[in-house]
């Protein structure tokens, strides 16, 4: 007999940590599992932090497993709720999955008790053979306690190749009201065949990228449009990547002649994927907002972490993409081993050099997995313990995570300290523009939003609701 499962979206501190849209990754297992017959049940706790809706889930549903799918960020709280389920229904197994279970692996079993099973890579088959009664030692990519309670691998699970062969998430079980956002992520591919030094995406999803076909991406899209949805991040790492497939994808779009759509790449594209050409169409098919994860702010920072572009590529492609009329994200990653002072403010007047809408500098965090941890650990570089940073510092906090010979500690503070000021102007800027028509109360306006951005960046509930205000009157003032 098939077995159920209670997913959980744990609720996390800072930026990740709000439900502002509902979670593509446990919306694209859960669809799997209904269409392949599987019950499930969803309980997102970035809506709601009670404890106690855990309880009533499980006593509602009655399920077999609890599983989480847990970024590296704040993974302490996933271990808090298996205990608690653990504890309260000694019977049900729980698993979990994501970047922090494919990153560390048989690690998880030594720092939660509470854990049954670990899943690596891609959840969609490993959890259908899990709950249909397959054997563990016959899952492939599936981590579990073996007779003398020490973790056992299984053996290494093929990627999936055929993401069409993937049902899209349609979240029928899901209270789609409760979100911030009437927004729908979207991932149109998996993979990442790059090799920066602080990245753990290839180590989490596999370098070989894989992606849904134009037609199947279109028809997920145009179902959520006939539900009245307009907006849709894509969160892919490289949706760009492919040249020849955003053509197909955007003129795709066109011929469907959606009034009203917008799309944003939140997640960052690679500034040497894109042309005018390409951005043009883009701009046309309904693409508003584009994010670009620089980094870096000259070329030796560039090669040094591995990022394989050039300043003359970044900076080309911010130029366009401000003159073609989109709203530009930048990132930098502030404090980078073997970064300067002076290379750090080559990135603070490199992201004040186009009008762009908003720039995120970061504090640098070593994940595991990745040449930049191995480098700070080897040398011995890191302030605190992995699990300590990993659980209470995020990317926007002021604290550093490691010092080096070339930036002590204090300097990191003033430089970020900087950079988060420079980031509170620019977006000020960048509302002026927009309101610039409304004279001194545009202005206003914009002081008030960007100050509400300001309060904390980490406060994504906050930057969501002025944004909000900001989108309305501007659509307000258009329809007059």
């Amino acid at each position: 007999m098939a077995q159920k499962i209670l997913f959980i979206s744990h609720d996390q501190k800072g930026f990740l940590g709000l439900g502002y849209m509902p979670p593509v990754g446990i919306g694209s297992l859960a669809e799997y599992l209904e269409h392949k017959g599987l019950e499930y049940m969803s309980l997102d706790m970035r809506l709601s932090q009670d404890i106690r809706k855990v309880d009533r889930c499980i006593q509602e549903f009655r399920p077999d497993f609890v599983g989480l799918t847990v970024f590296s960020l704040h993974y302490f709280r996933a271990y808090e709720i298996v205990e608690f389920v653990k504890t309260q229904y000694p019977h049900i197994k729980t698993i979990i999955g994501g970047a922090h279970a494919t990153t560390l692996r048989e690690e998880l079993f030594d720092e939660c008790p509470g854990l049954d099973y670990v899943g690596t890579f891609e959840g969609e088959h490993l959890l259908e053979e899990l709950l249909e009664g397959k054997p563990p030692e016959e899952i492939l990519g599936l981590i579990y306690r073996g007779e003398n309670g020490r973790p056992v691998f299984s053996g290494e699970r093929p990627l999936i190749r055929n993401l069409d062969a993937l049902p899209f998430p349609r979240y029928t079980r899901f209270d789609l009201s409760k979100y911030l956002k009437k927004t729908i992520g979207i991932l149109t591919s998996r993979g990442c065949p790059y090799d920066c030094t602080f990245c753990p995406v290839p180590e989490i999803i596999g370098k070989t990228m894989r992606y849904k076909s134009p037609e199947y991406l279109v028809e997920e899209i145009d179902y959520w449009y006939r539900r009245d949805y307009r907006d849709f991040d894509i969160w892919d790492d490289n949706f760009t990547i492919h040249r020849r497939r955003v053509f197909e994808i955007c003129e795709k779009l066109l011929a469907k002649g959606y009034k009203d759509i917008v799309f944003n790449l939140p997640n960052g594209v690679r500034a040497d994927r894109v042309d005018r050409e390409m951005l043009m169409l883009m701009k046309r098919a309904g693409f508003r907002g584009l994010a670009y994860g620089v980094e870096g702010g000259n070329d030796r920072i560039l090669t040094l972490i591995k990022k394989a572009e050039t300043l003359e590529e970044i900076e080309t492609a911010v130029a366009l993409s401000c003159e073609l009329g989109f709203e530009v994200v930048l990132f930098f990653i502030l404090g980078m081993p073997g970064e300067t002072r002076e290379d750090v403010e080559d990135s603070i007047a490199l992201a004040q050099k186009y009008p762009i809408a908003r720039v995120n500098f970061y504090n640098p965090i070593p994940f595991p997995r990745t040449e930049m941890y191995d480098h700070i650990v080897a040398n011995n570089l890191l302030r605190f313990p992995k699990e300590d940073y990993l659980n209470r510092i995020d990317h926007f906090l002021n604290e550093p995570i490691f010092a080096t010979p070339d930036l002590a500690v204090e300097a990191r503070r003033e430089l970020y300290a900087k950079g988060q000021q420079v980031s509170r102007q620019i977006y000020r800027n960048h509302m002026r523009r927009q309101l610039r028509s409304f004279g001194w109360a545009g202005r206003l306006t914009a002081d008030l939003v960007s100050s509400g951005f300001a309060q904390s960046l980490h406060d994504h509930e906050s930057v969501v609701r002025a944004a909000n205000v900001a989108k309305r009157f501007l659509r307000t003032r258009a329809a007059a």
